[in-house]
C-alpha cells in the first residue's frame, strides 16, 4: 500500500487529467520520463500549514541530480493544507518542467525568455521557462507585491547572475522564496540545483516590500536550459 500523501497526490494528478503511475513510494508520470517522491509532512500547528518536499527524478538525458522542491499550504485541516501545497506544486514546478519537456501541452502562464552566457570561451543561447509568480498574503498584500515585481519579476532578476557562472551543464535548475513576516523580518531562500544561491537570495532580498502588518512572501520556479538541449531519455 503507497504511502497516504502519494494517494492524496495522485488523486490531484488524475483530476488535473495527468497521466501517472503509482508504487509503494513514489508517482511516475511517463509522458514527461518523471519520477516524484514524497517526503513526510512538516506541520506548522499555529500557522495551519503544513510543508511537503518533493524530489523529481527525470531519465532525460543530462538530468540534473534530484529537484528537490519544498512547497507550502494552508488549510483547515492537514489533508486541505497538504493538498493546497501539492496544487502550489502543480501550478509552479510542474507547469514548468512540462513547458521545456513537452512542449506542445506548454502553459501560456509559463514564462519564457532567451539571452546568451559565456563559459570557457564560448557563447552559447539559453533558454529559462519560469512559472508564474505565487504570492502569500491578504488580497491587498499580494496585490502589493505582484505590482512591486511586475517590471523585473524574479526570473529576470537572476538571469545576470546565472548567465555569469561556469557553465559546463545544460539544465539547471532555480527557485526562489522570500518573504517579510508581520514583525517586517525579511527571510527567504535561493537554490540553483539544489545548493544554496547565496549571490541570487542578496538580489532578490533586495526587493522593496510595500508596507503592511501582515506577513507576505513569493516564490518562483525557473529552469534554464541550453538553446541546443534536446529531452531525449537517456
Amino acid at each position: 500500500m503507497s504511502d497516504p500523501l502519494i494517494q492524496l497526490f495522485a488523486h490531484l494528478l488524475e483530476q488535473h487529467g495527468v497521466p501517472h503511475s503509482v508504487s509503494d513510494d513514489s508517482l511516475h508520470i511517463p509522458p514527461l520520463a518523471l519520477t516524484l517522491k514524497v517526503f513526510p509532512v512538516h506541520i506548522f500547528e499555529s500557522d495551519l500549514g503544513v510543508q511537503v518536499t518533493l524530489a523529481v527524478e527525470g531519465s532525460h538525458v543530462s538530468w540534473p541530480d534530484e529537484m528537490i522542491d519544498t512547497l507550502l499550504g494552508f488549510g483547515d485541516d492537514v489533508v486541505e493544507a497538504s493538498v493546497s501545497a501539492l496544487s502550489n506544486w502543480l501550478y509552479s514546478t510542474f507547469i514548468v518542467l512540462t513547458a521545456f519537456l513537452a512542449p506542445q501541452h506548454a502553459s501560456a502562464e509559463v514564462y519564457t525568455d532567451e539571452f546568451s552566457a559565456t563559459s570557457g570561451g564560448k557563447t552559447v543561447k539559453w533558454k529559462v521557462f519560469a512559472s508564474p509568480l505565487q504570492t502569500v498574503g491578504n488580497e491587498v498584500d499580494a496585490s502589493a507585491v505582484r505590482d512591486g515585481l511586475s517590471e523585473e519579476p524574479p526570473y529576470q532578476q537572476l538571469i545576470p547572475l546565472f548567465a555569469d557562472q561556469e557553465l559546463s551543464g545544460t539544465i539547471y535548475w532555480s527557485k526562489v522564496f522570500a518573504a517579510c513576516r508581520s514583525d517586517q523580518e525579511v527571510v527567504g531562500d535561493c537554490w540553483l540545483n539544489n545548493e544554496k544561491w547565496q549571490e541570487g537570495l542578496d538580489r532578490i532580498q533586495r526587493f522593496a516590500w510595500p508596507p503592511s502588518e501582515g506577513m507576505r512572501a513569493f516564490r518562483q520556479f525557473m529552469v534554464f536550459v541550453r538553446e541546443d538541449y534536446s529531452p531525449l531519455v537517456g
